[in-house]
């Protein structure tokens, strides 16, 4: 893949500089930043299906049934309900 720059694909130079400091803050090459711009918004065009088949195909290959996972989630539930309560008396 060649590099590109944001001047190269048509910014303006304060989107250009704005966006650089993006890709640095969020500790990216502005090649790197470009693509995640461009595999969000690729992903945000797919079906909610599209978005989970791969954790639904992970859980199947997990062998764990819906119950196991109910519980697992209700006690997660619990403990951070409980850690918000505990904060909130503080």
């Amino acid at each position: 893949m060649s590099t590109v720059s944001f001047p190269k694909i048509g910014l303006k130079p304060t989107q250009a500089r704005a966006a650089a400091r993006r890709a640095k803050q969020a500790g990216k090459t502005p090649t790197e930043y470009l693509r995640c711009l461009v595999e969000r918004d690729l992903l945000a065009g797919g079906s909610f299906d599209d978005v989970l088949r791969p954790v639904r195909s992970a859980f199947a290959r997990s062998g764990m049934g819906e119950d196991e996972l109910d519980q697992i989630v209700t006690r997660a539930r619990r403990t951070i309900h409980g850690r918000v309560r505990r904060r909130a008396r503080k």
